[in-house]
């Protein structure tokens, strides 16, 4: 059920590793309490965990209605010889499942979301990759939600390079995966700057415009990090905790902004 209390209930940071967000899903089975995006993405990992044979990237999209932004995450899946699919929560249930197979592509998936997007009255403004989450249950790695980023542009030109970019990286994600964690998984959003070029120079393909959520092993801890954010947390705490409502974002299902929730935690 999605949670419209203005209440998070679990722990939704995502720089942490990959262990610890699965504690978090497990929590969220147990308990059952109302969940967004962040949440449905996590436990979409956890189910799909043991299936070694999909590829998992979690996919982030900004969008504006009104002047206003929203932000939403979806897990985009892939079996080999099947195609592409979506897991995720979302309000509006255009934006999240997408039943595996459906998409032989990426950009068609990416496609489909940008269409449904429009029909809800947003306007796509950014996309923003992921690398394949592992699927070592133990791994203390933090996932790379955010490897490369593209802007989306008006036009049918821009919409068929976007694309293009989309499957150019589909293809090489795995390889990308590899030499990110290799480097260490350093550099913001899965590499910027020269780690995200000597990631991308050791996979044999160009970095692009690379950042990640995921902060360089033996950086700062999770607890100074979302101190700087402004927000004080426990470390490794899944209990509940309060988030203020604000109540002038809205969202797309009772007026026109928000998809999932206010940007900076959606």
């Amino acid at each position: 059920q999605y949670n419209h209390t203005g209440v998070d209930y679990f722990d939704v940071r995502k720089n942490r590793p990959l262990m610890r967000i699965l504690e978090t899903a497990r929590l969220v089975m147990r308990t059952a309490l109302p969940i967004k995006c962040v949440e449905g993405v996590f436990v979409g990992i956890l189910l799909t965990q043991g299936l070694a044979e999909l590829e998992r990237l979690p996919i982030g999209f900004k969008s504006r209605v009104e002047g206003r932004v929203a932000k939403h995450i979806i897990l985009a899946v892939r079996q080999p010889g099947v195609g592409w699919g979506a897991l995720g929560l979302s309000r509006r249930k255009e934006l999240y499942y997408k039943e595996l197979g459906s998409f032989p592509s990426l950009d068609e998936l990416y496609s489909e979301f940008k269409r449904c997007y429009e029909a809800v009255g947003h306007r796509l403004v950014r996309v923003r990759l992921g690398l394949p989450v592992p699927h070592d249950s133990f791994s203390t790695e933090r996932v790379c939600w955010a490897y490369r980023t593209i802007g989306v542009k008006a036009g049918e030109e821009a919409h068929s390079a976007l694309c293009a970019e989309l499957v150019s990286f589909s293809r090489s994600a795995p390889k990308l995966a590899h030499a990110w964690r290799s480097a260490g998984g350093s550099g913001k959003d899965g590499g910027s700057g020269k780690e995200g070029a000597a990631a991308g120079a050791a996979a044999g393909v160009g970095a692009g415009t690379a950042t990640a959520d995921a902060p360089p092993h033996g950086g700062t801890s999770p607890a100074r990090q979302a101190g700087t954010t402004g927000a004080r947390v426990k470390r490794a705490s899944d209990s509940p905790k309060k988030a203020p409502a604000d109540a002038s974002k809205g969202d797309a299902t009772n007026g026109p902004p928000a998809v999932d929730g206010p940007p900076q935690s959606r």
